[in-house]
């Protein structure tokens, strides 16, 4: 066990590595992300920006494009090669791929499979 100044700390030298991606099923890690070490916030919302998608009154649906590509890429990584074989750089080199799903996906009216694994019976069925 270790205090909370010390989680902290483990924490923030996680970050200091300047991971592309984080994968965090507790949240504490993208808490932190979101609150103390915003300067590591780029990424796909980068590279969309990048893409031309640079409408700044539609800032928050692009991030939450981002979001949709990330775990994407996480889903295709897991299936690939496992849910605990799972490394940062494998969520990479899914990007692209995840991106295309999410587009698809978005074309076809569809949730992605993370997001219909994640809905209640009640929503699929409304969706």
């Amino acid at each position: 066990d270790c205090t909370p100044e010390e989680y902290d700390t483990f924490i923030n030298k996680a970050l200091d590595i300047k991971p592309d991606f984080v994968i965090d099923d507790g949240g504490d890690l993208v808490h932190m992300l979101h609150t103390k070490r915003r300067e590591l916030l780029s990424g796909i919302v980068g590279a969309l920006l990048a893409r031309g998608l640079d409408d700044m009154a539609r800032l928050p649906l692009l991030c939450a494009l981002a979001c949709e590509v990330h775990g994407r890429a996480a889903g295709i990584a897991a299936e690939r090669f496992g849910s605990s074989g799972v490394m940062a750089t494998d969520i990479i080199d899914c990007v692209g791929l995840a991106a295309d799903s999410v587009e698809r996906c978005a074309a076809l009216g569809v949730p992605t499979p993370e997001i219909a694994d994640a809905m209640s019976d009640e929503e699929k069925s409304n969706a």
